[in-house]
Formats: C-alpha cells, sequence, structure tokens
C-alpha cells in the first residue's frame, strides 16, 4: 500500500518539477521576445 503512496507521489512530485522546468523556459523566452538577437527567423520543420 505505501509502495503505490510512494509511486504516486513521485510521479506528482516530477510532474511539478517538469512544469516548473516548462514555466522557467517559457518566461524566459516572454523576457526575451524583443531583443533583436534572439528574435531570428529560425523554422523548425517537422521530422520525417
Amino acid at each position: 500500500m505505501l509502495d503505490k503512496l510512494d509511486a504516486a507521489l513521485r510521479f506528482g512530485q516530477e510532474a511539478l518539477n517538469l512544469r516548473a522546468q516548462r514555466q522557467e523556459i517559457l518566461a524566459g523566452n516572454i523576457a526575451n521576445a524583443d531583443t533583436p538577437a534572439i528574435r531570428r527567423g529560425i523554422s523548425i520543420l517537422p521530422a520525417s
């Protein structure tokens, strides 16, 4: 029983860590949106 709880809590913790990391990346992108060196016309092609 405790193993299931531990696994669920570990999964939740990892999910929160990933969300926090994503939020930091997005915040950095928004902060640099008007920076000329960052604003390049890079196109990302889908993998084939």
